[in-house]
């Protein structure tokens, strides 16, 4: 009875953060991995399309790991950090017209804009280049408290509801499209679950 009172507890918490979360609360996102080369945001740049083209799992040790965004058409702008388990230092590379901070360190967050809004649901913002010791996932989180923010080209602020999105470089990670959902790819446990109530 308990469990049963607890599961249906955690179903209205999740659904009403969902709701919370902005205007888009299907967006969701992932880190696509591919091996190090010289690329510029035209040459040598990943074709995302939809999930089918997103690579999770790269087993280099020099990866170009690259933020997508999906389900923000008509966005001018993202607000997010990208961190990885790890110490490496990175070289961030901006397909923006305007940023603001830079990614270095994991957990260094960036804002990014363009001139003109964005024509399709897919927005890829830039990539790092990091050389990975160890295995690692690198994940994009938000810059502040709360959703990674896209900005709209009316200038209001959607929250986009993916607080956890994970790409891999040595091991393969969570899927972030299947299931396709308002949440992240985060795997979740009883343990977890029955933490949040404590």
């Amino acid at each position: 009875m308990n469990r049963a009172i607890v599961c249906a507890a955690m179903i209205l918490v999740v659904w009403g953060s969902s709701a919370e979360a902005g205007w888009n609360p299907w967006a969701y996102g992932a880190v696509h991995v591919l091996p190090h080369e010289a690329r510029t945001c035209v040459e040598n740049y990943p074709v995302i399309d939809g999930c089918d083209d997103i690579i999770t799992t790269e087993l280099g040790t020099s990866v170009d790991a690259f933020p997508v965004f999906f389900n923000l058409t008509e966005c001018q702008g993202v607000d997010y950090a990208l961190s990885w388990t790890g110490s490496e230092s990175c070289v961030f590379y901006s397909c923006s017209d305007h940023v603001v901070g830079d990614i270095v360190w994991p957990g260094d967050g960036v804002t990014q804009t363009w001139d003109t809004c964005q024509s399709g649901p897919v927005v890829i913002p830039g990539w790092v280049w990091i050389e990975i010791v160890d295995a690692h996932f690198i994940y994009p989180v938000p810059r502040t408290h709360g959703p990674v923010l896209a900005y709209d080209c009316d200038g209001g602020t959607d929250g986009v509801c993916c607080p956890y999105m994970s790409g891999v470089a040595g091991f393969v990670g969570d899927d972030p499209c299947s299931p396709v959902g308002p949440s992240a790819s985060r795997a979740q446990t009883w343990g977890g679950v029955k933490s949040l109530f404590r």
